[in-house]
């Protein structure tokens, strides 16, 4: 058993859940729930590596519609300026920010999901920038962005504290970080139990 992904604490109370492929741990310390070991940095290339290339691109517009609120809080609080989107897969969110005049840049870990987005960039005249490599290891400035937005991407990392200093240290003070994660205590877990759609072996 190794110790908690979030705070490093070892102590863990066991979850049985019917349709989860195996236990699951929750930590007696923070309350994070985990599968009990954590998938190294090159684990996790290899298994995002062709993790576009079987997946279909579609712009849903409800997602654009989503995006756009979400901009409208950013604008209410900050002038639109550099802004980076980690993990930021097919490039909707980064679109609409750039349309919306700001300066977005895209950091990627999967090597298909780039070079998906070199071709869709070609394709529909985009501008943004996009980098392949995983946040830790990224050649960024600190204090160089005004937002930083995470979309279903926590779960995904080994070192999750490491990752949230990291973007603490990339923001300008007052900047914007926005994140989602799945939550274990929602509603649809407790109706789903094991079959709910976020226990899945790459949500750590």
């Amino acid at each position: 058993m190794s110790a908690c992904p979030l705070c490093g604490l070892a102590s863990v109370s066991r979850i049985d859940l019917d349709g989860a492929r195996s236990p699951l741990y929750r930590c007696l310390g923070c309350g994070i729930v985990h599968w009990g070991q954590v998938w190294d940095r090159e684990k996790a290339i290899e298994y995002y590596h062709d993790y576009y290339a079987r997946k279909p691109v579609a712009y849903d517009p409800i997602t654009e519609k989503r995006y756009h609120a979400i901009l409208d809080r950013f604008e209410r609080l900050r002038t639109p300026g550099r802004l980076l989107d980690v993990g930021c897969g097919s490039g909707h969110f980064l679109a609409v920010a750039e349309a919306r005049g700001w300066q977005p840049v895209g950091l990627e870990v999967s090597a298909s999901g780039v070079e998906l987005l070199d071709r869709l960039k070609m394709q529909r005249g985009w501008r943004f920038e996009v980098r392949g490599g995983d946040l830790l290891h990224a050649d960024l400035p600190a204090g160089s962005f005004e937002a930083v937005t995470m979309f279903e991407v926590l779960e995904h990392l080994a070192e999750p504290m490491a990752n949230l200093r990291r973007i603490h240290a990339l923001l300008r003070p007052g900047g914007l970080l926005y994140l989602t994660t799945p939550n274990f205590n929602s509603v649809s877990r407790y109706a789903l139990g094991g079959h709910w759609r976020a226990i899945v072996r790459e949500h750590l």
